[in-house]
């Protein structure tokens, strides 16, 4: 884990000290949505989500984008409930390609997720549980320039998450869809 945050941030700062002489550095923010099911009913649940982004233009064709992430969510069933937080650190790496004021991109986001757990059993007491989840896939989007600073734009990602269940033989693994909408400001 530690090798990830490093990697991040060397790349961070590497995006950042290419773009200051011409390129532009901005401040991101999405909400968007995915399903999961939750422990404790089981069910398919959506869940909203957002994340601050650092997007980074390295050059005409292309950008790297920094994310800091968080959720929360409550469950309940007549038995139990459940509450859980995540912290999401991720980057993501795009080519674009500028159509008018418009810029579409495509590449891929990875990282890792952050999770605290809450269970509670009627009558049997409750539990606490941390882990880190690790997370890769193909991301989609385009954002529109409705001025040199100022962009709003949609993405699309390809999600595999890699859970880390703290079981040696229990293996839990997703692939789902996530759909974000951006705000973006820029200065340079």
């Amino acid at each position: 884990m530690k090798t990830i945050i490093t990697l991040l941030f060397v790349l961070i700062l590497t995006g950042i000290s290419h773009s200051q002489d011409k390129k532009k550095v901005g401040l991101g923010m999405s909400i968007g949505t995915t399903t999961f099911y939750a422990a404790a009913n089981q069910t398919p649940t959506r869940l909203v989500f957002t994340s601050i982004y650092l997007p980074i233009h390295i050059s005409d064709k292309f950008k790297i984008e920094p994310e800091l992430g968080f959720t929360h969510y409550t469950a309940s069933s007549d038995y139990s409930d459940q509450s859980n937080t995540g912290i999401k650190f991720g980057i993501g790496f795009f080519g674009k390609k500028p159509i008018e004021q418009t810029q579409v991109y495509y590449g891929v986001r990875l990282g890792i997720i952050r999770e605290s757990e809450d269970y509670s059993y009627d009558g049997y007491g409750s539990e606490k549980e941390k882990s880190t989840h690790k997370f890769i896939g193909p991301a989609f989007g385009a954002e529109h320039f409705f001025s040199p600073a100022f962009s709003f734009g949609g993405e699309t990602q390809f999600i595999y998450t890699i859970f880390d269940t703290g079981s040696s033989s229990f293996d839990l693994n997703s692939l789902d869809n996530r759909v974000h909408l951006f705000l973006r400001w820029y200065w340079n």
